[in-house]
């Protein structure tokens, strides 16, 4: 997806998005040559979505016990693979295809140009699976929104029009869905915030489409409001969505989900929670991520 191949954070946001220090940053990339970012005008760093996804890859497996080298290495050799396995020619079109209107979407959201957005959103999704849309056209698009308005190269009424542009078509996705009562109920909820609640319907529309009833509890619910409502719903998960690294949310999320634990067990509820969303991988608090084959992955283990 383009946003992958274009450097627009700089590295406060890098690590307040990753969690890793400046410091470390700089020595990984000096060390072990293993982030490279690219250097704009003025001559400071800037990163890409590529290499904010390496970011935090590296990060966890530190956490997880594994040396910086070791991680390197083992880096290393998935790229060898990767590269190895390249895509077909179909893939590729496919990939150059969904960029192309990924790029018409961005142009026409700056431009207040809601046809023009819709129509390539449109087709997009004629293309596409709905998840590939979601994680790789609408998340990497607003991703690039926010990294414009976050550097001052858009105005506050052009972000307002852009995520009440996607939060319809989000709202309209989901809506068109069908409730399903074959497997288990899902309570889902998220910090307040735009980024989080976009994520959250992402969430949503991944798990309605195989089957689960999901019940949006909503934005900025306390830890008692939500374990008031599990007592009536009886939910099987509870899904708490941080597509944000920011500390606040971090701090929150772990608070959070330890207040939910602890309330689980004084009111004999037998949900388990899951945790999606960017925001909290690479930290000590148990993910799941925001890309589909980590979704799958959950689903698999679960036999679900």
């Amino acid at each position: 997806m383009s946003t992958k191949k274009r450097s627009i954070y700089n590295i406060k946001a890098v690590q307040q998005m990753t969690g890793v220090p400046a410091g470390t940053l700089r020595i990984w990339e000096h060390r072990y040559q293993v982030v490279r970012p690219e250097r704009n005008r003025n001559g400071y760093r800037v990163y890409s979505q590529e290499d904010v996804q390496m970011i935090r890859w590296l990060s966890q497996q530190v956490k997880s016990g594994v040396s910086i080298g070791q991680a390197v290495e083992m880096l290393r050799q998935q790229e060898a693979q990767q590269s190895a396995a390249l895509p077909s020619p179909v893939e590729e079109k496919g990939n150059n295809v969904l960029s192309d209107l990924w790029l018409r979407a961005l142009t026409a959201l700056k431009a207040y140009d809601e046809r023009g957005a819709g129509l390539a959103l449109e087709e997009a999704l004629s293309l596409f699976s709905v998840e590939r849309v979601a994680l790789e056209f609408i998340v990497p698009l607003m991703d690039e929104l926010r990294a414009c308005y976050n550097q001052a190269e858009l105005a506050q009424s052009q972000m307002n029009f852009a995520n009440h542009f996607i939060n319809l078509r989000l709202a309209t996705v989901l809506s068109g869905l069908p409730m399903s009562m074959d497997k288990a109920m899902v309570l889902l909820a998220c910090p307040a915030g735009e980024q989080h609640e976009q994520a959250s319907i992402i969430f949503s529309v991944f798990l309605k489409r195989r089957g689960f009833r999901v019940i949006y509890g909503g934005s900025d619910l306390s830890s008692q409001e939500l374990l008031e409502a599990a007592e009536t719903l009886r939910p099987a998960y509870i899904a708490y969505v941080v597509d944000e690294g920011e500390e606040v949310f971090l701090q929150e999320a772990q608070v959070f989900s330890d207040a939910l634990r602890k309330g689980r067990e004084g009111r004999e509820l037998a949900f388990e929670l899951i945790l999606p969303g960017r925001g909290l991988v690479g930290t000590n608090v148990q993910a799941i991520g925001m890309d589909l084959k980590s979704w799958e992955a959950w689903i698999h283990s679960h036999s679900l």
